[in-house]
Parts: C-alpha cells; structure tokens; sequence
C-alpha cells in the first residue's frame, strides 16, 4: 500500500472520467482528464518519487460494517503538477 498526495488538483479534474497511473522504477506520473478540454488529449499531469516508508499505517474504517483495518504503507508518493505549454 502506498499514501499518494497532490500539491494541487485544479478544479477543471473531470471526477466522471478514469485517469491514468504509470509507475517506472521510482518515478510515478498521473494523467487526469479535464472538463471542456481544448484538445481531445488535454490532461492535468502529475509527477513525483516513491519513496520507501517503514513506520508508518493506515486506519480504514468501513462505516456501513464498523470494521476497522490497520494497513502498513510500504511508499509514499508526493505529487506536483507539471505545467503544459501548450495554452
């Protein structure tokens, strides 16, 4: 399991539409596609490193069930948005 965190998603993020994960080695990109897109292609992009964790767990908590899970987090991923030229 890893924690994935943005430094900001911008407010044109279509949330009805599926994105795209890519990880190489330590490097994870993230492509989400935006609302009235100029181009057919036009995408928020995300960049960043996955770096190792060894102390540190999440809590999921279902709400309808009550149950509750304590999962370790082998990697932490600090996304930043990469900005396109071409606008």
């Amino acid at each position: 399991m890893a924690t994935v965190s943005d430094d900001l998603k911008p407010l044109s993020v279509d949330p009805t539409k599926p994105g795209k994960l890519r990880v190489a080695d330590d490097e994870v990109n993230v492509q989400l596609p935006v609302v009235q897109a100029e181009w057919t292609d036009d995408v928020a992009q995300f960049r960043g490193p996955k770096k190792p964790v060894t102390k540190e767990c999440v809590l999921i908590i279902d709400t309808v069930s009550g149950e509750a899970v304590l999962e370790r987090i082998s990697n932490n991923i600090q996304l930043k948005a990469i900005r396109d030229g071409r606008k």
